[in-house]
């Protein structure tokens, strides 16, 4: 009998460079990269129960890029989550250093009544310049998150 516990095999990464945004990482194979009019870059997984779990990157802008402004735009994003996902539920925030820079990762879910889903999405938010912030948001139904957890991980080590 195999044991519930067992870590799941992380498929074969590709490496990744988007000029645009001056970001170089590592992607599942199997997954597509482009950008959409949300995102600058955009990494789409394929098809799993009719959904595909992604992640879109963007740079802002920021003067000045502090570390109090890192957390005044933490606040805001919150807020508007809040307002409006229904069925918000905050799960967990992280703060961390990447790279010696500040960086901030949330975990929430919410529910699309009219979709008939439960999403599982996260919010990263990292110090990347001067003057310069990456936000990193994913999202893949809550059926899926536990799977794409050690991915998700994979690429916060990135």
């Amino acid at each position: 009998m195999e044991s519930a516990n067992k870590t799941a095999v992380l498929p074969h990464m590709f490496s990744y460079f988007n000029q645009e945004l001056g970001l170089s990482i590592e992607a599942p194979g199997g997954w597509e990269a482009g950008k959409s009019d949300d995102f600058m870059l955009m990494l789409i997984g394929p098809s799993e129960k009719n959904y595909r779990t992604n992640l879109g990157f963007n740079a802002r802008y920021l003067e000045p890029a502090s570390q109090a402004e890192l957390e005044r735009i933490i606040r805001a994003a919150q807020k508007e989550q809040e307002a409006d996902l229904a069925d918000y539920r905050l799960n967990r925030d992280l703060t961390f250093m990447l790279d010696n820079r500040p960086a901030f990762m949330r975990f929430y879910e919410w529910k699309d009544a009219n979709l008939g889903l439960h999403f599982s999405q996260l919010q990263a938010i990292v110090l990347v310049g001067e003057s310069t912030v990456y936000t990193i948001d994913g999202s893949t139904i809550k059926e899926l998150e536990e799977k794409k957890e050690q991915l998700i991980n994979k690429l916060k080590s990135n």
